[in-house]
């Protein structure tokens, strides 16, 4: 989810309370394959909303667009 110009929150749901064994090196990956200067975070989430179809949205922007 894009919630700002150069933010990125990855946003996934586990059980687990702590599922990601090496956060730092996803997020070094992250950064080394976007060419632009992108802040990420890994956020855990409760749940991710679902269309009325049954299938998620890959990709979100909450930008608002000007002009």
């Amino acid at each position: 989810m894009q919630t700002a110009r150069g933010r990125i929150e990855l946003r996934f749901v586990s059980r687990q309370a702590e599922p990601l064994k090496d956060a730092a090196t996803l997020l070094a990956e992250l950064r080394a394959a976007v060419p632009e200067p992108v802040e990420f975070e890994i956020r855990q989430v409760p749940a991710i909303a679902r269309h009325a179809s049954g299938k998620f949205d890959e990709y979100c922007c909450e930008i608002e667009r000007t002009g």
